[in-house]
């Protein structure tokens, strides 16, 4: 039975905490023993432009938990996203590289955050070497597989959603002329593609827990 309202809270010193107002709402804590991914799509962080989003999910079913969703610098995006990952039992994240998504990347890595998405290409100029990659890289073929199986997921009707917000974004996307997905004119799609991310995260994240030590 899922725990109904929302609990508006703030990320301080490193640790997710109740406030009057915030930008993360939580519809379920944490259970102990399981596991979680969390999507991460990065905005900028101009009081005027996009919105980073991160949603969390359980694994396996999809069950939104959390959602944050603000205005913030990239770099303590990263923060957040550590803050949220250790509270949700080390959740596993997958936080899209494109642009300002790599600095989000780099304060990850620098605090060693443990449980992340990583991509693995092979480099054909270096003799067919793989390289590693952290962090999902949205393209067009991309962007395509993860709409698909949102889409899929909701004519399903089991896709666990329950943010309204989330839901309003979806009425408001569309194909565009050129085949490409995209908000109308005037409305965000930030929640929109990190719970599309979150969603392919299912797929990759690792069957065994990590340690309690980091």
């Amino acid at each position: 039975v899922r725990r109904c309202g929302v609990a508006a809270t703030g990320v301080l010193d490193g640790k997710v905490t109740k406030t009057d107002e915030g930008p993360l709402r939580v519809w379920d804590d944490p259970v102990p023993g399981k596991r979680y991914v969390i999507g991460a799509d990065v905005a900028e962080g101009l009081i005027h432009g996009d919105y980073s989003c991160a949603q969390v999910l359980t694994v396996p079913d999809g069950l939104q938990v959390a959602e944050w969703h603000g205005h913030v610098d990239a770099d303590t995006f990263g923060d957040i996203l550590i803050a949220l990952g250790k509270r949700y039992n080390k959740a596993f994240i997958g936080v899209e590289r494109n642009n300002h998504g790599l600095t989000t990347l780099t304060t990850m890595l620098h605090q060693g955050y443990p449980n992340m998405y990583v991509q693995y290409d092979i480099e054909h100029r270096s003799g067919h070497k793989q390289t590693k990659k952290f962090g999902w890289l949205t393209t067009r073929k991309s962007k395509v597989k993860i709409i698909d199986a949102l889409a899929s997921e909701l004519r399903d009707g089991d896709h666990g959603i329950v943010s309204k917000e989330l839901i309003d974004e979806m009425k408001r996307y569309q194909i565009d002329p050129d085949g490409s997905f995209n908000a109308q004119q005037g409305y965000h799609d930030d929640r929109l593609m990190a719970r599309a991310i979150a969603g392919e995260m299912i797929t990759y994240a690792p069957r065994n827990r990590l340690t309690d030590t980091w």
